[in-house]
């Protein structure tokens, strides 16, 4: 609708005033966040994933405001990390004990998943989720595919489990894979 597109808006406009000012991470997930808290009607809030990649060690930090789970996907044992949300929703309580980000290191072949619940949640007819187990089964077939090509196959997963029912929420997939050595 168009609020939640309005606040998507302004929280991407914020983030990157914050990233030109030099702000942190945490700042300015505490920042975005505190002004949310006074911009928004108190029946909404914001998902967001705040993340910073270092690709001189292959690392990511970061916050995860209501948004989980992100998925961490080792290509070396083939197993999986589920990361819960690191604090609550953007905008619904202001932010007095940010806890420090999480990082995760990536290893050749892994895959950080940011993966909203339109395809976690997704429901066919008998009320049934795709959930993890359908993110697994396509990454588990096609280990060595490409990030696009994984984001196309989860869909086309998604949308066959869930046949004639309808999308009843948003889909976003953001996969960042560190390439096999």
């Amino acid at each position: 609708g168009i609020g939640p597109a309005l606040s998507a808006t302004q929280v991407r406009a914020m983030l990157r005033v914050a990233l030109r000012l030099d702000a942190s991470l945490d700042q300015a997930f505490i920042h975005i966040n505190d002004q949310l808290c006074a911009d928004l009607p108190d029946d909404r809030f914001v998902t967001g994933f705040f993340g910073l990649l270092d690709a001189s060690d292959h690392t990511v930090r970061f916050h995860s405001g209501g948004q989980g789970p992100i998925m961490h996907y080792h290509a070396n044992t083939g197993t999986y990390d589920w990361h819960p949300a690191t604090t609550f929703p953007l905008g619904y309580l202001p932010q007095t004990d940010l806890a420090a980000p999480l990082e995760v290191e990536l290893a050749p072949g892994d895959i950080l998943g940011l993966i909203s619940d339109g395809i976690y949640e997704y429901e066919n007819e008998a009320g049934e989720q795709f959930g993890r187990r359908g993110v697994m089964r396509i990454l588990d077939a096609h280990p060595d595919a490409g990030a696009q090509e994984l984001v196309d196959l989860i869909m086309e997963a998604a949308r066959e489990h869930g046949g004639t029912a309808p999308q009843a929420d948003d889909i976003t997939i953001v996969l960042a894979r560190r390439l096999p050595e």
